[in-house]
């Protein structure tokens, strides 16, 4: 199995392209919405800009929020290894100690 850290990563990017196609289901629903109510096809042209631009940056912002998440990430996982090593290093210098004792 996977680190944890790719099962998060993993996990994240399916909730991303689950949202992404709730997105564009909405979007199809209006697009369905505007042809029904026999609205020019340069306002519909117009309508679909504006819902790629909304789109892009919905995108643009769910990418800063992985990176954000990623970092945070990697910050994470760098203080718990920190602590790994030190609690490694205080169980060597136990046994160290403890075989100093035993041979005086």
């Amino acid at each position: 199995m996977g680190d944890p850290m790719h099962r998060m990563m993993n996990k994240l990017m399916i909730l991303l392209s689950i949202i992404l196609m709730v997105m564009k289901a909405e979007g199809r629903a209006q697009e369905g919405q505007m042809n029904e109510e026999g609205k020019d096809t340069v306002d519909y042209m117009e309508s679909d800009r504006v819902i790629a631009d909304e789109g892009k940056d919905a995108f643009n912002g769910m990418v800063a929020a992985v990176n954000s998440a990623d970092e945070r990430v990697k910050s994470f996982t760098g203080e718990l290894q920190r602590a790994i090593d030190r609690a490694e290093q205080k169980q060597i210098i136990k046994i160290y100690k403890l075989n100093e004792l035993v041979s005086l």
